[in-house]
């Protein structure tokens, strides 16, 4: 097992280091190295800060037969030290745990071609420059080795800087006490040096995250992050606008989508993502603190919007009119969505996020067309074939047509209403012929409470079921009463067939009570 540090210190241009622990007593063993079919040179000290004569037989080893080229060197017993590495060369060291039977600790400086970084950085007039910045980073077009690398570099007055990174496409942190860090995503050399220009730090605390796609993983570029303070909406108008004031509230994801959110005030936060190709979201409060970076936990998901269409064979509902199309939430039952089909019988849905709908379709006297729970993970095309079965009923009593409405029941949970013509007609549609009896609930005049009327042997012929209805004026009528023959005024009388009720109404005064109108059959009367 190996304990890798890296204990980085490169030279500046006008010249840096940095130390562990400043050094008492020493022992120092200087060493040039050149990169093995390069004509890249690079000195490398080893400054051992301890009794030499703890240290014996110091002595680096220099392989060159490879880039990058390795310089090992055997430590006994030399608890600190400080490494620098100076020239055209980036350099990594590492070093071994010691083991309980070779007392040496091997130190491996790893040598690496390297690109010469400088800027100058500026901050508000109200704040000191850094003396030192710490830097940080990693190498992003290293296949095989994942190079990262830390450091500090010094600041001069006028706020330049300088130092040396792994040659090649790099990402930097940028960071210094008091200050939001700044960030320099895929960097490119140009002719061995990148130029950072003059970029500002701002004071206070900063908030990074990173923006993905739900669907694919990869990072979205261009996606707008706004924090508000959380509880916001609960503040005055005034104090609303006062908060909303407080630093920069918002930042765009990079190229390998991450944002910045810098000079951000402590406290509680909502953020909102938005992007023209994606639909907007709402995430989990972020906790800024003062002077100091919060990194979100988990990434930013953003979802493309999915497309639903749903075509419906026939294009129109049997009475005519057009399809609901309803995406409702199957745990709350909310309504989330609702398109009226074309005369195509064809509903679009455009901005969908990917989630588990119900999806119903109704239309005039044919509700609960369709009805049955749908994924949605990518665009969908959905044909629905909707079998229908035509009921059609006259419904009369003593010879003449009843007037009111009429709830024709298939089952425990398929209902539709129906409005009985001047002739005590009505019309309504079936989803399917998926059943053997047909209940009336007929509500009008005279009728309290309803009568329901059980129909068996229902018969279903080229689509279509015809119901003849007679109501007879027949009636069940009694007195409620206690053991003792006192009459109960109030009680609850319940008339059921099959099991089924069919009727209920209140004792009067005197205990009577009447139920009608009533078909021939076997009842049975319970009254609470």
């Amino acid at each position: 097992m190996r304990c890798w540090l890296l204990l980085l210190s490169l030279m500046s241009f006008w010249g840096s280091s940095w130390a562990t622990v400043p050094p008492s007593t020493s022992a120092e063993v200087k060493t040039e190295i050149q990169l093995a079919g390069s004509s890249i040179r690079g000195a490398v000290t080893l400054k051992m800060v301890a009794d030499p004569s703890l240290c014996p037989g110091l002595s680096p080893r220099v392989t060159t037969e490879v880039v990058p080229g390795t310089s090992a060197v055997d430590l006994s017993s030399c608890s600190a030290w400080e490494f620098i590495c100076q020239g055209a060369a980036f350099c990594a060291a590492s070093i071994a745990e010691q083991s309980t039977v070779d007392p040496t600790v091997p130190l491996t400086v790893d040598v690496y071609p390297a690109s010469a970084v400088k800027g100058r950085l500026q901050v508000a007039r109200s704040s000191a420059l850094p003396q030192r910045l710490r830097i940080s980073g990693r190498l992003r077009d290293q296949e095989k080795t994942k190079l990262e690398f830390a450091f500090a570099t010094d600041v001069n007055d006028e706020g330049q800087f300088a130092f040396n990174v792994p040659a090649g496409v790099v990402d930097l942190r940028i960071a210094a006490g008091g200050l939001a860090p700044a960030y320099r995503w895929s960097v490119k050399p140009r002719d061995g040096e990148i130029n950072l220009g003059s970029f500002e730090m701002v004071q206070g605390g900063s908030l990074l995250g990173y923006v993905v796609d739900r669907q694919t993983g990869y990072p979205v570029p261009g996606a707008t992050v706004t924090a508000t303070l959380a509880g916001i909406e609960g503040l005055s108008i005034e104090d609303r606008k006062a908060s909303r004031s407080l630093g920069t509230l918002s930042a765009k994801s990079s190229p390998q989508g991450s944002f910045q959110i810098t000079a951000i005030s402590p406290g509680a936060y909502s953020l909102r993502v938005d992007h023209p190709d994606y639909l907007a979201t709402d995430t989990a409060n972020a906790t800024v603190v003062q002077d100091a970076e919060t990194i979100l936990g988990g990434d930013l998901i953003l979802s493309k919007p999915l497309r639903l269409r749903v075509e419906m064979d026939p294009p129109r509902p049997p009475a005519g009119g057009s399809w609901d199309v309803i995406l409702r939430d199957p745990v709350t039952s909310i309504d989330l969505e609702r398109a009226k089909a074309n005369a195509d019988g064809l509903a679009e849905f455009d901005r969908l996020a990917p989630a588990t709908f119900r999806l119903l379709v109704e239309g005039k006297r044919a509700s609960g067309a369709f009805n049955q729970h749908i994924e949605l993970a990518t665009d969908l095309d959905l044909p629905i074939q909707i079998s229908f079965v035509e009921i059609v009923g006259h419904i009369t009593m003593n010879d003449e047509p009843v007037q009111g409405e009429v709830e024709v029941r298939t089952g425990a949970s398929d209902a539709w209403q129906a409005t009985l013509t001047d002739e005590g007609a009505f019309q309504v549609w079936s989803r399917e012929p998926r059943f053997d009896f047909i209940f009336l609930l007929v509500k009008g005049e005279g009728f309290a409470p309803p009568p329901l009327v059980k129909i068996e042997d229902v018969a279903v012929e080229n689509g279509r079921i015809e119901l003849e209805v007679e109501l007879l004026d027949l009636e069940i009528s009694g007195v409620v009463t206690s053991t003792r023959g006192v009459p109960i005024n109030a009680a609850l009388v319940v008339v059921e067939q099959a099991d089924q009720r069919v009727a209920f109404t209140d004792s009067g005064a005197d205990g009577s009570f009447t139920v009608r109108p009533l078909q021939p059959g076997d009842y049975r009367v319970h009254a609470t």
